[in-house]
């Protein structure tokens, strides 16, 4: 089977740090990948938890842990508002 991407779809891209990939997509859990992903593309913005939350349907304390996981593996370091 072939698969193609959609370059259509390629009108706004954010990059994807190559040590995410290669390191942790495998042994992060889904909340923490959605997060990462979520946190990577809203760069430079200011986000809360519950702003995260809500977007990706997961709960403040979910989005919490996966924001503390990615800041021990120092690939995020980012206050986030507790709202």
């Amino acid at each position: 089977m072939i698969y193609n991407i959609n370059l259509g779809k390629w009108n706004s891209v954010f990059a994807v740090p190559s040590e995410f990939v290669d390191k942790y997509i495998v042994p992060s859990n889904e909340a923490q990948i959605k997060v990462f992903l979520w946190i990577l593309r809203h760069s430079g913005q200011k986000l809360s938890l519950s702003e995260i939350a809500n977007a990706l349907g997961l709960t403040q304390e979910e989005v919490k842990n996966s924001v503390v996981y990615w800041q021990e593996r120092d690939l995020i370091s980012m206050p986030l508002s507790e709202e």
